[in-house]
C-alpha cells in the first residue's frame, strides 16, 4: 500500500500538485517506518521523495533535512559507494544550488560524481549527467575554465552512448559554446553553436522551441 501511496504522489508532485503530493507522501513515509522500521531502504526511498518535493516547493531547510536522512540511511544500508547514494547525493548538490550555497553544492556533486565513475566507469549516462551538473555550478560561479573540461567530458560520453546527432549532444555543445564565449574564443563558440542548431533542427525539426533558440545564438 504504502508503495502505490508513494507512486501516486510522485505522479502528483510532477505534475506540479504539490498540495495533494505532500500528505501522501508524508502518509507513505510514516506507514514504511511503522511496517518496515526506520532502517530500511523503502523508508530511505519516501525520505528522498519528500525531499525532492519540498525543493520543488522551494522549502529548502525541509529538502536538506529529507535528502541527509536519505544519505545516511543509504550509506548505512547500502554503503558509501552504491549508486542510489550518488542520486541522493546529486539531488542535495542541486539543492544547495538552487539555495545558492555553492560550496555545499560542489562537495555533493563532487562526491555523486566519483561514485558514478566508480561504479560505471565514464561512458554511462548518470557520468554524463553529474559531470554536466557539476560543470553548470562550475559556470555558474564563474569558473569556466573547470566549467568546459566537465562539459567535455559529458559530451564525449554522451556521443559514445547516443551518437553524435542526438538532442542531448546539442545542449552540451551549447553550453560549451557558452564556456568559449565567456573565454573570447569566439569562432570555437560559433562552430558549437552552429553545430547544435544543426543537430537540433535535424533530430527536432525548424518548429521546435529549442532549435529557435539556437538560432537566437
Amino acid at each position: 500500500m504504502a508503495t502505490a501511496i508513494n507512486g501516486l504522489a510522485v505522479v502528483l508532485r510532477l505534475l506540479g500538485r504539490y498540495g495533494e503530493a505532500e500528505p501522501l507522501l508524508l502518509q507513505s513515509a510514516a506507514l514504511r517506518k511503522y511496517v518496515l522500521g526506520e532502517n530500511h531502504i523503502d523508508t530511505a526511498e519516501s525520505y528522498n521523495a519528500l525531499g525532492s518535493l519540498y525543493r520543488d516547493m522551494s522549502q529548502y531547510s525541509k529538502s536538506e533535512e529529507y535528502f541527509n536522512m536519505t544519505i545516511e540511511l543509504r550509506e548505512k544500508l547500502l554503503g558509501s559507494k552504491h549508486p542510489d547514494l550518488a542520486q541522493t547525493l546529486a539531488n542535495l548538490g542541486g539543492l544547495y544550488r538552487d539555495w545558492n550555497k555553492f560550496a555545499q553544492a560542489r562537495i555533493a556533486y563532487e562526491r555523486s560524481l566519483t561514485i558514478y565513475k566508480e561504479s560505471y566507469g565514464t561512458i554511462h549516462p548518470c557520468y554524463a549527467q553529474a559531470s554536466n551538473s557539476l560543470a553548470g555550478l562550475f559556470l555558474e560561479e564563474g569558473k569556466v575554465s573547470k566549467a568546459k573540461n566537465l562539459f567535455q567530458q559529458a559530451l564525449n560520453t554522451l556521443e559514445a552512448l547516443l551518437g553524435p546527432n542526438h538532442p542531448e549532444v546539442a545542449l552540451t555543445l551549447n553550453d560549451l559554446a557558452v564556456c568559449c564565449a565567456r573565454t573570447n574564443r569566439l569562432d570555437l563558440a560559433k562552430t558549437y553553436y552552429r553545430r547544435s542548431a544543426d543537430i537540433r533542427k535535424q533530430a527536432l525539426g525548424e518548429n521546435h522551441p529549442d532549435y529557435a533558440q539556437s538560432l537566437s545564438n
